[in-house]
């Protein structure tokens, strides 16, 4: 084993110095004082001067300086081409992309604004009204039509086709693709809000969640987002100028009575703020504050009634606010939720329950004489759901053939399906009770019900009468 340090008397090793000729050479036993003096002077070489010490200061004469202008300027010389340098390019490699590029969306144009110019005069713009309003609705539906056919006077057929259109041309713009939304799958989506505003649930996820089967087994959940978010009913591309403004404090009054008027007549619009108890504003554009009238109105401070000053649009307000406050009355029980950002999506959910309302106000008057008939605006709109989502479509069959009767009573089906004239085949089961005589193996495979059909002595036939009476 080798020693960890080498020893002194190697090849490689010089004898150390000691300690008296290493003094010598520093010098250290020398003292200060016997160091001799050097001379800076001689030692020097003369070749090097010395620097001046200026004790005068003069006066820099700058009046005398030349301007820029007078000095010449330099001859200039062609530049020379030189050698040329060959430079270096960095060599960059693309990247090949595997993904096909996305497509360009279009770009949205300037949203255009009307431009209000008010000013403090009589409005001179009269509508024209409609003689005889009520021949749009002189062929009414027999007692015998379905909710749908009332729910398709106000909410027609056209308008489900204009909403598939700009909304399949409103996802080529966003997405590059089309939805292909169908009015079949719109029908659904329409039939889903009307039982959301019956059945209210936290958030409307929560219907798949919870298996509502009403909502759950009509249409998937993910479909349904996507015809939701990219629900559509115009095209943004073309002026926006119908928008809301906001209207500001125009006037105010003191007295009790007076008001203030001020119109647009580019847009035929008309504003009168009249001050009762308290400040109130009206915008129109049908009628404004002439002809003024005078109405009495319960004073606190003199405790009886006084003669106010009374704007017409006022007159006009309180003689038909009672139509508006039912309408908001009968919104507000099964009200159709829309909660999203989008604004508009909001009065499409108001207009879908005004048409509804509608219908089935006039499916009250088309059916006064008969109780049995007469419907509650919530089975009205139970209806109208069945009927949009089993509209032109065929009964589900099972697969293993049988019929599924679980229990021993069934609800009657509803008028629309009993008269539809669609998919209605019979079909043999074992033996039952007939809806309207006796036993019988015969049944409805769409209906659900038992129907006999006898061709011998007592020849009848409930099927037939079941589907036509």
């Amino acid at each position: 084993m080798h020693d960890e340090y080498p020893s002194t008397n190697s090849n490689y090793s010089s004898t150390a110095p000691s300690i008296s000729s290493s003094l010598e050479n520093l010098n250290i036993s020398i003292s200060e004082d016997d160091q001799p003096e050097i001379n800076a002077t001689y030692d020097l070489p003369d070749s090097i001067p010395l620097t001046p010490i200026l004790q005068d200061l003069q006066e820099s004469n700058y009046k005398n300086l030349p301007s820029l202008s007078a000095i010449p300027s330099l001859p200039s010389t062609a530049i020379t081409p030189g050698i040329p340098v060959r430079s270096r390019k960095r060599i960059v490699r693309s990247k090949q992309v595997s993904n096909p590029p996305a497509a360009k969306r279009a770009k949205k144009p300037k949203k255009f604004r009307l431009a209000y110019k008010w000013k403090i005069t009589s409005y001179h713009h009269r509508p024209t009204i409609e003689e005889n309003l009520d021949s749009d609705f002189v062929d009414l539906p027999d007692a015998t039509s379905s909710p749908l056919t009332y729910f398709y006077m106000f909410f027609s057929k056209d308008i489900l086709t204009d909403i598939v259109d700009q909304t399949n041309f409103y996802s080529v713009q966003e997405l590059g693709k089309s939805i292909l939304l169908t009015e079949n799958e719109l029908k659904d989506f329409l039939a889903i809000h009307l039982i959301m505003g019956i059945v209210d649930m936290p958030s409307y996820l929560d219907y798949w969640s919870q298996k509502y089967v009403k909502v759950s087994d009509i249409i998937p959940l993910k479909r349904y987002q996507q015809i939701r978010r990219r629900l559509h009913f115009a095209n943004y591309n073309l002026e926006d100028g119908d928008r809301y403004y906001k209207i500001r404090p125009i006037l105010e009054k003191k007295n009790r009575g007076h008001f203030a008027e001020v119109t647009c007549d580019q847009n035929c619009l008309a504003v009168v703020r009249w001050n009762d108890n308290k400040v109130v504003t009206f915008i129109s554009s049908f009628v404004a504050s002439e002809p003024v009238e005078t109405i009495l109105r319960y004073s606190k401070d003199e405790k009886k009634k006084i003669l106010v000053q009374c704007p017409q649009i006022v007159r006009q307000y309180n003689k038909h606010t009672g139509g508006v406050d039912l309408a908001d009355m009968l919104i507000s029980l099964y009200k159709t939720p829309f909660k999203t950002r989008r604004w508009y999506m909001g009065i499409f959910g108001q207009l879908l329950d005004i048409c509804v309302n509608n219908a089935w106000l006039i499916h009250r008057k088309a059916n006064e004489g008969n109780r049995k008939k007469k419907m509650a605006l919530k089975a009205f709109r139970y209806a109208v759901h069945e009927n949009l989502i089993s509209e032109n479509r065929c009964a589900k069959r099972s697969k293993s053939g049988a019929p599924k009767i679980n229990t021993p009573r069934k609800a009657r089906p509803s008028s629309p399906i009993k008269y539809d004239n669609v998919s209605h085949f019979p079909q043999t089961m074992e033996e039952g009770r007939c809806r309207y005589c006796q036993k019988t193996v015969v049944y409805c495979i769409k209906c659900q019900k038992r129907l006999c059909f006898v061709t011998e002595k007592n020849a009848r036939n409930c099927f037939l009468d079941f589907h036509t009476k």
